[in-house]
């Protein structure tokens, strides 16, 4: 499940229990925070489940939403911002 995008995971955790409790582990969605240099403000307990992907959806949910009218040329060229707003979107419907 780790090469799957946070869009699909969040499809995936509808599925059943159990693909629910694998979508949440932190060893998935620690690397997607990482990969944007997002980390923990605090050392999780080991029985904690779910700090990673709660982390990333707040990370997600903070960033400044831009109207695509609004948008300049640089927007189009980075994906990685496009990527953002298209997770951002999905995540607030399914999560």
């Amino acid at each position: 499940m780790s090469f799957l995008d946070p869009r699909s995971l969040c499809r995936c955790a509808q599925v059943c229990w159990f693909w629910k409790y694998l979508s949440e582990l932190d060893q998935i969605w620690m690397p997607k925070c990482f990969k944007f240099g997002w980390i923990l403000p605090f050392v999780p307990t080991p029985f904690e489940q779910g700090v990673w992907k709660r982390h990333y959806l707040e990370c997600v949910r903070g960033l400044q939403y831009i109207r695509p009218k609004v948008r300049s040329a640089w927007f189009h060229e980075n994906c990685t911002l496009k990527q953002f707003n298209k997770m951002y979107t999905t995540c607030m419907y399914c999560c």
